[in-house]
């Protein structure tokens, strides 16, 4: 019966995660576009400041404190969510346990989008059920485990300020709750301690300490601090708490979907609980008493600076005002000149700090984050979509007016083309040194003959096609990083530790572009994706992932069989193929062999028909199942 377990459990999770791409959504917001996303970017150059945000399920998280954080006040935003939810309910399908966490993990990451998380991480506990108990939690995950992960993610994010949700005690209410908040407080304490989970320094992690611990708390808890979220944002046009509810409402799952915004005063309060800095008693920030101008770097660390580093810090915050002074709305690219400055001396501060690890780390999130600006401020559009191979491009005075390309997941062996473009949007030109497919094992892509063009201007387009072909032992990747034998076990197996944390595992394929603007190098990057046909609705867009050639769902998905002769069952199976053309399933065991006491099915399906299986277990023993 393991066995049996262990399969339906892997099955319903690889159809679940086939379902759960569906509801992502391609591109980026509006309000991360243009202008407004632009100036958000250049917020961010102002401040190292960065905080993390501990939640136990999807749907728990504070998004109008994230929001006011990330996109109000330029710091860097994580959120660590202890599990996936699994045992929640579900208000938009059937899929339970390991299938509807891996719809909520989805719904997350679009609810991210709006909080405007730079981060997601996940531990490998698996939501047990609802509990009202503490020491169950502790109890079924284990609290080493727990604390273990929770220090592990904090020594790679780093953060200056740790911000649980919850308080960690009975008026936390969920079991899983007052474990979030206990085992912030005991990671807050832990991960600067080199001593605690050794094996963590030995792979090549630091200790890290945050500077202050904040806890959720109520307006009459001594030591609050109150935010108000309900804070209009000019360039959201909403406000942090209410563009944080429209995060929140595309978690579907827990709720359906409501969204109600309530324009006007909003608080949230938070409780101080630690600091290793001084910080006055009544506090209008998480930031207070912590230096999180880019100068003042090494001083906050408590490092000694290296020659020079300092002056070229300042450099580059006088980089990031003169940036700021030259934006406008009508031409965001009017910066660009003076970000490439401030990202040349980004660069030359990084290699002063080479011997200061820390120091090196916040640097390096400096020089990304003027990445991202620039690319922003010219508005650079970058793209890379599958298709079949050959496709022609379409001529004559009705191209306007022939339906795109279309190409369904692809699947080992196959062969299909990329086409990757990318768009100067801004009045700044930029040279284009490269435009390349970057991709992981099994993937063999033909170089491009296309030529780029020496100097892209204002609206100017570099065009390159690839031809690509997959390998038959391809990774997948419609397969979790993740998984358990039954449902009854509390933590996930990890199966690639490369992608331990995340949300789910890294894209198969990007495109790439390199290109200098006012002589500085700079890249940009986009995930390969392929159009999908959901007429009448238009087309959408989906992150490429390698599946199955066939996958098979069957219903009723188990079945008490009779030992005894003469058995008959009937079930239906659906089957989905990863190619364009009918699925054909040969062979597909459904219990263990024990003597003579097997399953076989047996299906061929026609076009348009699905499949009527008919399960009959004859005299010997054997059972098959036949249209």
């Amino acid at each position: 019966m393991r066995r049996v377990a262990r399969l339906v459990v892997r099955v319903c999770a690889l159809l679940a995660a086939l379902a759960a791409v569906s509801i992502r959504a391609a591109g980026v917001l509006p309000a991360d576009r243009g202008a407004a996303g632009a100036w958000q970017k250049l917020q961010k150059l102002r401040t190292t400041a960065s905080a993390m945000h501990t939640t136990a399920h999807p749907d728990d998280e504070d998004g109008g404190l994230l929001a006011w954080l990330g996109r109000g006040r330029g710091a860097r935003v994580a959120l660590l969510t202890l599990n996936r939810g699994e045992a929640g309910d579900n208000a938009i399908g059937p899929e339970l346990f390991d299938g509807l966490g891996l719809i909520r993990t989805e719904e997350l990451r679009l609810a991210d989008r709006y909080y405007g998380v730079d981060d997601q991480y996940f531990t490998s506990m698996v939501d047990y059920g609802f509990s009202k108990r503490l020491d169950e939690a502790l109890e079924k995950w284990g609290e080493e485990n727990v604390l273990r992960e929770m220090v592990r993610v904090v020594r790679i994010d780093r953060p200056l300020v740790l911000i649980s949700r919850f308080q960690g005690s009975d008026r936390d209410g969920h079991g899983n709750h007052q474990a979030a908040g206990r085992v912030s407080r005991e990671a807050f304490r832990a991960a600067g301690d080199a001593a605690r989970f050794p094996e963590q320094i030995a792979e090549g992690l630091r200790p890290w300490a945050p500077l202050k611990l904040y806890v959720g708390a109520r307006e009459s808890d001594e030591g609050t601090m109150r935010i108000d979220t309900g804070e209009y944002s000019p360039w959201l046009g909403e406000s942090y708490r209410d563009f944080g509810r429209i995060g929140l409402s595309f978690q579907r799952s827990q709720n359906g979907g409501q969204l109600v915004l309530a324009p006007g005063p909003s608080y949230a309060y938070y409780q101080r609980v630690a600091s290793a800095v001084p910080a006055p008693d009544k506090e209008t920030s998480f930031f207070d008493g912590i230096d999180t101008s880019v100068p003042g770097l090494f001083g906050m660390l408590g490092r000694p600076a290296p020659a020079g580093a300092v002056e070229t810090l300042r450099r580059v915050e006088a980089e990031v005002g003169a940036a700021t002074a030259a934006f406008t709305a009508a031409d965001p690219s009017a910066c660009v000149p003076a970000l490439a400055r401030g990202l040349a001396a980004t660069r030359e501060a990084l290699a002063l700090a080479a011997a200061e690890p820390d120091a090196a780390h916040l640097i390096r999130i400096k020089e990304r984050q003027f990445t991202d600006a620039i690319n922003a401020a010219l508005g650079l559009e970058l793209s890379a979509l599958a298709q079949p191979v050959d496709t022609p491009e379409p001529t004559g005075p009705f191209a306007a007016f022939a339906p795109p390309p279309t190409l369904a997941a692809p699947v080992p062996g196959q062969s299909f083309e990329v086409v990757a473009r990318l768009v100067n949007r801004g009045g700044v030109d930029i040279n284009v040194s490269d435009l390349s497919i970057d991709a992981g094992r099994g993937w063999t892509i033909a170089p491009a003959a296309d030529p780029l063009p020496p100097v892209l201007g204002r609206n100017a387009v570099a065009t390159r096609r690839f031809r690509v072909r997959l390998a038959d032992d391809v990774l997948l990747g419609s397969r979790p990083y993740y998984s358990r034998r039954s449902i009854q076990e509390n933590r996930y197996e990890i199966r690639d530790p490369a992608q331990r944390h995340r949300p789910a595992a890294a894209p198969a394929a990007a495109a790439v572009a390199r290109y200098t603007v006012a002589g500085v190098a700079v890249e940009a990057r986009a995930v390969l994706r392929r159009r999908e046909a959901q007429l009448p609705y238009g087309y959408a867009t989906r992150e490429v992932m390698v599946v199955p050639a066939v996958a098979v769902n069957l219903a009723p998905a188990t079945a008490v069989i009779p030992a005894g002769p003469g058995f008959r069952r009937r079930g239906r199976s659906r089957a989905a193929a990863g190619m364009d053309g009918e699925p054909r399933i040969t062979a597909v065991p459904l219990l263990p062999r024990r003597g003579a006491q097997h399953a076989r099915l047996r299906s061929q399906r026609a076009p348009s028909r699905r499949p009527r299986l008919r399960g009959e277990r004859g005299r010997d023993g054997e059972g098959t199942a036949v249209p």
